[in-house]
């Protein structure tokens, strides 16, 4: 006897129900990888909070669907800004509020730019989320 367990490298077990994935992010979709299921976005695409990624289905050669489990990763980019106060914004004020600002997300950072304003730092950045299932 045999036991098989497949697992994601997430270290989650594979669903046996069909989940679809849907973006938790407004942003532009980057790379889409799907190796189970329907991929109904492209690289490029501007997506909203709860829009569809991949659908939980194969659809064969006469356009039927067959639903399954999904197996995809999909990228998106999205942006987000901060302000840190601070009274003399310089440098290292510009430094420190990019650190901050990129350490409070486990998503990876994209882009990073830092302006001085009148009382602190201004943060803008992008960041890459990426979506498996």
């Amino acid at each position: 006897v045999i036991n098989l367990e497949i697992s994601r490298g997430n270290g989650k077990t594979l669903s046996e129900n069909e989940e679809n994935i849907v973006s938790d992010v407004d942003g532009t979709v980057g790379e889409v990888k799907v190796l189970r299921g329907t991929a109904v976005v492209n690289k490029g695409d501007v997506v909203k909070k709860g829009a569809l990624l991949v659908k939980a289905c194969i659809t064969d050669k006469d356009g039927a669907e067959y639903p399954t489990y999904v197996i995809a990763t999909v990228e998106i980019i999205y942006e987000k800004n901060r302000f840190f106060p601070c009274a003399l914004p310089d440098e290292t004020a510009k430094k420190t509020a990019a650190f901050m600002a990129a350490s409070e997300s486990d998503d990876e950072p994209v882009e990073i730019v830092t302006k001085e304003t009148d009382g602190g730092v201004n943060v803008y950045m992008k960041l890459k989320r990426v979506i498996s299932a």
